[in-house]
């Protein structure tokens, strides 16, 4: 379990990292719908998703199946694909 935590601490900080990367002032041109208006992705939630998936992946092959079965749908220019 001491490495399970070891993974997740280091993820949670790497992704807390990338999320808080400053962005131009009312720059939303990588924000898209997905099911609805109030339901939205960017980049970075693809690009943190993205990492996080493939570092527990390699990390925890055991459980690699299960992550790509529950994938969450992916999203372009508000329409879902995948």
């Amino acid at each position: 379990m001491d490495r399970e935590l070891a993974v997740a601490t280091e993820l949670a900080e790497w992704a807390s990292e990338r999320i808080r990367r400053p962005r131009a002032t009312g720059d939303v041109s990588d924000v898209r719908e997905k099911a609805t208006p109030a339901d939205i992705v960017t980049d970075t939630d693809e690009a943190v998703e993205a990492h996080v998936r493939a570092v527990l992946c390699r990390e925890f092959p055991e459980y690699a199946s299960r992550a790509r079965s529950t994938a969450s749908t992916r999203v372009r220019r508000g329409r879902r694909t995948g």
